[in-house]
């Protein structure tokens, strides 16, 4: 009976995610892999230009530099595979997928760089699910997360993950819970 629920409840996580919240009234438009954000009619506009390197710093004070390219990014100083793992503290399944992330964090420390990226944090802090300090990866709660998820591509719901190979080249997008012996099988077919 307590394998039906375990299940259950891990189907019912599997196909849940977060949803991102955004409240802002502004409209998004891009052209040329700019973005440009609209903040009110008649007013100031604000652009990023998403080809040019974002600089990602990690609660570590670690930094990395991403530059998107026609096929992937390009992470500076980098010869292993990468997973940007996008989350926010108070979302159960995010909970769930790093206590994934931590296991094969500690499996491939050799082969393959996992990024937890925290994406903006609108809940009340008492609400957190997850302790940042529990997280085995390089954490970054930087303001220029924004920008890496739109040249990644836009992300809406949470916990997603993109996944890169040594090049640079985007391999695969996963959204929600990915079992543990999945993201392994992919991971070593990412770091061939």
């Amino acid at each position: 009976m307590k394998f039906i629920k375990f299940i259950v409840l891990f189907l019912i996580l599997f196909f849940a995610g977060c949803d991102k919240k955004d409240d802002k009234k502004s409209t998004s438009m891009f052209k040329d892999s700019n973005k440009t954000l609209n903040l009110e009619q008649n007013e100031a506009i604000l652009t990023t230009n998403l080809d040019a390197p974002i600089t990602i710093k990690f609660n570590n004070d670690d930094l990395i530099s991403v530059t998107k390219t026609d096929d992937g990014v390009n992470i500076e100083n980098s010869d292993k595979a990468t997973i940007f793992f996008f989350f926010t503290p108070w979302c159960p399944p995010c909970l769930v997928q790093i206590q994934v992330l931590n296991n094969l964090a500690n499996k491939f420390e050799n082969d393959i760089n996992i990024y937890g990226i925290v994406v903006k944090n609108d809940e009340n802090p008492s609400e957190n699910k997850i302790s940042l300090e529990d997280i085995k990866f390089q954490i970054s709660q930087s303001l220029e997360n924004e920008t890496l998820m739109d040249a990644i591509g836009g992300i809406k719901n949470i916990p997603f993950m993109s996944v890169y190979k040594k090049s640079g080249k985007h391999y695969k997008d996963y959204l929600g819970i990915i079992p543990e012996e999945m993201l392994e099988i992919e991971i070593k077919k990412a770091i061939k």
